[in-house]
Parts: C-alpha cells; structure tokens; sequence
C-alpha cells in the first residue's frame, strides 16, 4: 500500500496539468520539445470552456489570448502574431495587397464558437470597424473553417503563426490594414498555489522557446506550401 501510495505521488509531480483555449495546434509541439528533454514527464490537457473566464483555471497552466500584453507575477506573454482574413481566392480582394476589416461587412464570417478566445477579440475587431459580423457557420475546428473557405462559404480570421495549417490552395490570407488587427498568447500560472519542479521547468522551456519553435513550425509549413505548388 505504501508503495503503491510512493508511486502514486511521483506521478503526480511528474504530471503537468494544462488548461487550454488558445495555441491548441502548438501544444503538441511544444510538448514534443519538452518531452526530448525530459521524457518521463506526464501531461493532461483539457479545453476551457468556452463561457469560463481566462483567470478561473485549477490546472498547473493556462494558456489564452487577448487584444494586449500582459504581464505580472503569475502571467507572461508568449507570442504576438497577427490575424489575417481568409477569404476565397476568386473573390476580387484577393488581388489586393492588403484589406480594410470594414469592407467586409456584408460578407459571412466563419468563426469560433461564442465566448472562445478568437472569437472574442474578431468581434472586437469588427466592433473597432463599424459593424457586428454576420456569422455564417460556427466550428471549433481550424481544418472544418479551412474547408468551408475554400467552398466559398465565406471568411474567417487566422492567426498567422498558430494557424499557418490553414494555408492551402484556394484560399488567400489577407494582411489586415485597418484596423491593425493582432492578437497576444499567454501562459498564466496559479498564484497562490504550489508548482512542481517540473511544472517550474516547463514554464521556463516555454518563456524561452515559445516564440521560436512556433515561428519554426509556421516557416516549415509555409515552404511545404510553397514546394507543392511547384
């Protein structure tokens, strides 16, 4: 039983918890990374639901987004990316350098779920442009989005980075002139609680290389884009 009790306990310190409604692509790769440095190292993830608030969280981390940095003592910004609009290839802006979000407005938008972290600040964005967006279909999946635009469906706000999956033909990713539309991940930790060694490791592994691996990820995505076209 004591053993049983000792085993139960490592576990437990070798397992990071993790609350998640923004990065979900990333994550696995940032676990990867970790893992090749410490390999006997347990995760369980769970989605925050969509109506909760990004501070109410009982897991080792959270991971969300917003509209501005932040940082205090138990929060650090990871990554500032910009959105772009997906739209259609054969709509007429696709020729265009660039698009003005008000222009849009009469389009349909395919977007998140209410209450999730993307989907809060499109809307606030939108709101920055003069209208409330007509929202054509809802998913909690980028792949289902990516399909529905190149259906001509509509059009859907990307993140840069975290989404560069979205890239595909029959789709143009639209650089946002105004307004300048973007979006900033964060880690957030308890507190006021206890944070295992491992935990402690994992969040300094993210403050250090968040950036650069989901940098990496997007560059390598974007030439195997490219290198298919040819």
């Amino acid at each position: 039983m004591e053993n049983e009790l000792n085993d139960a306990t490592k576990k437990e310190e070798r397992t990071i918890s993790v609350t998640i409604s923004s990065a979900s692509s990333i994550l696995p790769i940032m676990i990867s990374r970790f893992n090749q440095t410490s390999p006997d190292t347990h995760f369980a993830v769970q989605q925050q639901p969509a109506s909760a608030n990004y501070s109410d969280f009982s897991t080792d981390f959270n991971f969300f987004s917003t509209t501005t940095p932040i940082h205090n003592d138990h929060t650090v910004t990871l990554l500032k990316e910009d959105l772009l609009l997906a739209i259609p290839h054969n709509y007429p802006q696709a020729s265009q350098g660039s698009i003005r979000l008000s222009d849009f407005e009469n389009y349909g938008f395919i977007s998140l779920q209410a209450g999730k972290d993307l989907r809060t600040i499109a809307d606030y964005y939108c709101s920055e442009a003069g209208f409330v967006p007509s929202i054509f279909l809802e998913s909690d999946s980028p792949f289902t989005i990516r399909e529905f635009i190149k259906a001509g469906l509509g059009v859907a706000f990307v993140p840069e980075i975290t989404w560069c999956q979205v890239r595909e033909k029959g789709i143009k990713l639209m650089p946002i002139r105004s307004p300048k539309c973007v979006r900033y991940i964060h880690l957030s930790w308890q507190a006021d609680g206890y944070l295992p060694k491992k935990a402690q490791r994992f969040r300094d592994f993210l403050i250090n290389h968040f950036e650069e691996f989901a940098i990496q990820n997007a560059e390598q995505f974007k030439e195997q884009y490219y290198e298919s076209k040819r």
